[in-house]
């Protein structure tokens, strides 16, 4: 399988800084670095979301917190999305803004979320480990596709 890979660009503000891509904001700080990548919405392609992510923010404080966000992330797309159907896919974007604010996001075909598994020992809190390491956090889309998106603070 190979991957798509995007290239890094400048981006503006509310490309950073929003869950839904608008105009520039005012006094919003550009990412400085972008890059993307699809992967096939298999189980073991979750492991290779992570390092891709990790390739991308290495050297950079809260890295670690990102790559186990988008790990939870990934695999949501992978088991309860309409991307878990043959050939479906998910995308994952990691930006990295001028002042060290980290955004990472996890783009799935939507459809309705197949969670019959609940609160047990090993399902079901992967949006729990999100929002306690996530500064902001959030889900934007539904049947036709859905962004589940993060952000962390430098600090």
């Amino acid at each position: 399988m190979s991957a798509a890979v995007g290239t890094a660009r400048r981006l503006t503000g509310t490309d950073f800084l929003a869950p839904e891509r608008g105009p520039s904001a005012p006094g919003s700080v550009p990412a400085l670095a972008s890059a993307w990548r699809a992967f096939a919405a298999q189980p073991l392609q979750v492991a290779y979301a992570r390092r891709f992510v990790a390739g991308v923010l290495a050297g950079l404080r809260a890295a670690d917190d990102v790559v186990l966000c988008v790990s939870e992330l990934a695999s949501n797309a992978v088991l309860h999305s309409s991307s878990r159907e043959p050939g479906g896919c998910f995308v994952v974007r990691a930006l990295v803004s001028g002042a060290g604010r980290i955004r990472a996001e996890v783009e799935d075909r939507g459809g309705p979320w197949d969670c019959e598994s609940g609160h047990d020992e090993e399902h079901g809190r992967g949006l729990l480990i999100v929002g306690g390491l996530a500064t902001r956090w959030g889900i934007t889309g539904g049947d036709c596709g859905r962004i589940a998106w993060l952000e962390l603070d430098p600090a």
